[in-house]
């Protein structure tokens, strides 16, 4: 006569994961909030004030700097967008949220934990009596836990982190556009004073010649006071 008892004992385990999975497939669909969606920002065609040809949609190059074809320019800004404090900054807290995200997303997988130990002892000779005085014990252990996201909280942690990175980039990219703009609003300020001064220093050469011809009309008499 044979055991039926280890086949029926399979097939309960069997049917207890069946039903585990089954449970948490229906769970899946009880996560609390809805699904995070990247809200659209609405944008005009063109602006109101100025002309038609300023539009919203054309794609900007993000080196747009090169087409000055000036070496110095693009020297600066390369320096501008590598030292400056608030760049660093920005992609500090970049680096930080991505780092979140990162570690939000850890909560899905199992956390393992591992312990372990040494001991060394020494026994008195009147204790040991003919056994070994020296002894030493290495013990090691390892544990892992893993709590299914029933509720979605874990989802709903990983959306929001991955929000707090895109809504990181974007300021950090603001950042950087505002640093390299300053630099090249300044840069070609730069340029327009100078320019203005070689003018200026033109012009002053001509007076000076202008007033030294009068002086030497005046002096030979051919010229008024």
């Amino acid at each position: 006569m044979m055991n039926s008892q280890p086949n029926t004992k399979t097939a309960m385990w069997k049917s207890l994961r069946s039903l585990a999975g089954l449970t948490a497939i229906l769970l899946t669909g009880c996560a609390v909030g809805t699904n995070y969606e990247r809200p659209a920002t609405s944008t005009p065609s063109a602006f109101a004030n100025g002309p038609g040809i300023l539009h919203t949609n054309v794609q900007v190059d993000p080196a747009w700097w090169r087409t000055f074809n000036d070496p110095l320019i693009e020297r600066l800004i390369t320096q501008a967008s590598t030292n400056n404090f608030d760049v660093q900054r920005a992609q500090a807290r970049l680096r930080e949220a991505r780092a979140l995200w990162t570690e939000a997303r850890f909560d899905f997988a199992p956390t393992a934990r591992a312990e372990t130990a040494y001991e060394k002892s020494q026994l008195s000779k009147d204790v040991a009596g003919t056994r070994s005085r020296h002894g030493e014990l290495f013990r090691g252990g390892f544990d892992a836990t893993w709590e299914l996201d029933l509720w979605g909280a874990v989802r709903r942690n990983v959306e929001a982190a991955s929000a707090t990175v895109e809504s990181v980039e974007a300021t950090h990219d603001d950042v950087l556009v505002t640093v390299q703009a300053e630099v090249a609003v300044n840069y070609v300020d730069l340029r327009g004073t100078q320019s203005r001064l070689a003018v200026a220093t033109r012009n002053a050469t001509n007076q000076a010649q202008t007033l030294a011809l009068a002086i030497a009309l005046l002096n030979g008499g051919q010229g008024t006071q």
